[in-house]
């Protein structure tokens, strides 16, 4: 005979107090608890081993799904107007530097009668000296070119597409400046921010290392791109600067005599 617990009292279907429905309601209840109670043992005994293996193995199912796809967001551009003005594009500053092709600009000069050019690429302090010098060769040689169309006449060998429109924006500006002028505002414009600071810190920090006039001469030539710049060092201060970066047993040489 299956026996009831009822409020820890024991009653069986003859007691004539057995209620069917308040005994059937009993039996619910407590294989309720009993479900439970295995359910939190079981949720307990899982736990523990999940904190001895954090991760699971990925099933066959897991493997099959498709890639996620971790690439970044497209990005796009606001679009300029062609009639903005020079001073607008400035905070493109930085990324001007790539010009139109990621590989290095190069200066042609076929004859010394005839203008330079500057080919697509990208710009950097050596570039635009050796432009600057060709231009100069340039002047020296071409008869009756008067001082003041100096820009203009070698402007047209600007070949980068970026650089070219940067200077037809501006081609009257750009005309009435002297040579000089105007190299500082291409440099200013095409170079990056802190390309003197960079040098100045090159010359001024490295030490001597291998041959003396290999190392000297890179020194002066690194000197020679911050010519009309603040940063540039006269001849005294250069040579007190070699000095002080020469090789040990070479200073402890040059102080002997």
């Amino acid at each position: 005979m299956s026996l009831i617990f009822y409020r820890n009292t024991v009653v069986n279907a003859t007691n004539p107090e057995y209620d069917p429905a308040i005994s059937e309601l009993i039996v619910v209840t407590e294989l309720a608890k009993t479900c439970l109670s295995k359910l939190a043992a079981n949720r307990s005994s899982s736990l523990s081993n999940c904190s001895s293996s954090p991760l699971l193995p990925l099933s066959n199912s897991d493997l099959d799904q498709a890639p996620i796809d971790h690439s970044p967001p497209h990005i796009v551009w606001n679009h300029i107007d062609s009639d903005s003005s020079s001073s607008d594009l400035s905070f493109a500053r930085p990324n001007l530097r790539s010009m139109s092709t990621k590989s290095t600009a190069k200066v042609t000069h076929s004859s010394s009668n005839k203008p330079p050019s500057l080919s697509a690429g990208t710009i950097s302090p050596e570039i635009l000296h050796q432009f600057e010098n060709a231009c100069h060769s340039f002047f020296c040689n071409k008869e009756g070119l008067d001082v003041k169309d100096h820009v203009a006449r070698i402007t047209g060998g600007l070949q980068d597409p970026l650089l070219a429109d940067w200077y037809w924006m501006g081609q009257e500006a750009f005309n009435a400046l002297s040579f000089d002028d105007f190299m500082k505002e291409l440099r200013n414009k095409w170079l990056l921010n802190d390309w003197e600071q960079d040098i100045g810190c090159r010359v001024l920090g490295t030490k001597q290392l291998g041959a003396f006039w290999e190392w000297a001469i890179k020194m002066r030539s690194l000197n020679t791109l911050l010519c009309g710049t603040t940063t540039h060092l006269d001849d005294a201060t250069l040579l007190n600067q070699l000095k002080v970066n020469l090789e040990l047993w070479l200073s402890c040489a040059y102080d002997d005599e």
